[in-house]
């Protein structure tokens, strides 16, 4: 006779990756394309279960306060370990000040391996406040390509125009992958004019 080996208790993130794969199989996802976007979003539920030691070493970087930008490439490099390399997207808000370097940042919408949605006016909100010379906007994509979609050009150049009306300058808005980046002002995909960078502000 076999003696049963006792299971051990399952952990909080291995019980949400179990509730995940159960949910797969709802017979109610009959549609294809609604099929499609639920493997996504468990995708990225999955990953983020088994987050919880990379959002520590996230936090310990901090938000990389006094930090130098001055491009596209910059801000890739402020990626590193804090946005780039996450299985799912998410939205931030980088404060500039006059010496070109970091004054605050915040993260502003979380999402899924599929997108995520941003909100220009609490993407101001959290800008406002902070003595800066401009703003940018900076999402990643998981998926690896760098070109912006329509989503991402519309809800910049709103944001672009409701900094406008309140004063302010959206300096940029920038792509990141694991990869690479892309700067939509570099693009031509927003207005020079409204974006018109501080002195402080230029090519290496």
């Amino acid at each position: 006779m076999g003696f049963l080996t006792p299971q051990r208790p399952r952990s909080s993130a291995q019980k949400k990756v179990r509730k995940a794969i159960h949910r797969l199989a709802d017979p109610a996802l009959k549609d294809g394309r609604a099929l499609a976007s639920q493997l996504l979003q468990r995708r990225s539920e999955i990953a983020q279960a088994h987050q919880p030691e990379a959002e520590r070493e996230r936090r310990a970087l901090g938000d990389g306060k006094g930090m130098v930008i001055h491009d596209g490439a910059d801000v890739f490099q402020w990626s590193a370990g804090r946005l780039r390399e996450l299985p799912f997207e998410e939205s931030w808000i980088l404060v500039i000040d006059h010496k070109s370097r970091i004054a605050h940042a915040k993260r502003i919408g979380r999402g899924s391996l599929a997108g995520t949605k941003m909100d220009p006016e609490a993407a101001l909100r959290a800008a406002l406040g902070h003595r800066a010379a401009g703003i940018i906007l900076v999402h990643n994509h998981p998926s690896g390509e760098t070109k912006a979609g329509d989503h991402d050009i519309e809800s910049s150049r709103d944001l672009q125009k409701l900094a406008e009306e309140h004063s302010a300058r959206l300096l940029d808005s920038v792509i990141v992958t694991r990869t690479g980046w892309l700067s939509m002002l570099d693009e031509g995909l927003l207005s020079e004019t409204h974006s018109e960078k501080p002195r402080a502000w230029h090519r290496h």
